[in-house]
């Protein structure tokens, strides 16, 4: 059986294509925060659904449409939550956006959760990356 990330991030570069502006879309909680995409923009959807939970480890492993929600009601059956917003919004976009929750003091920054990400860069090429956390913005930015 294949590794169900490299499956989905293949066929996710399949659909984007190499032609064209494209821009992902998610919940559209915060779409408005860098302006809106260009008229001839091509919309796709990040892939979704949370692949694995190592609740002993603090570990989990979700694909970027996965809704905010999803994530912790299933983290929730180990007694467990991230700091991600609540709002409707995707794991992506979340991470994407950097926006803290309201309850950052107690939860944590977004910034300093995030062990790994895997993204499709500019040329829709596959990039795995270790994360620290000065480094995030950046690479996320450059995306």
């Amino acid at each position: 059986m294949g590794d169900p990330i490299n499956s989905s991030i293949k066929n996710f570069c399949s659909e984007i294509g190499t032609e064209g502006p494209v821009a992902v879309e998610g919940g559209k909680t915060r779409w408005n925060l860098n302006g809106f995409p260009q008229k001839d923009t091509r919309f796709v959807k990040a892939p979704e659904g949370i692949l694995s939970a190592k609740p002993d480890e603090m570990i989990v492993t979700a694909l970027t449409g996965t809704t905010v929600a999803e994530l912790h009601k299933e983290l929730g059956r180990f007694g467990q939550r991230t700091c991600l917003p609540e709002r409707g919004g995707t794991i992506g976009g979340a991470i994407a956006v950097g926006e803290n929750d309201i309850s950052v003091l107690g939860k944590g920054r977004i910034r300093d959760s995030v062990l790994q990400l895997r993204y499709v860069f500019s040329r829709r090429q596959n990039h795995y990356k270790r994360s620290s956390s000065c480094e995030k913005c950046q690479w996320i930015q450059s995306t």
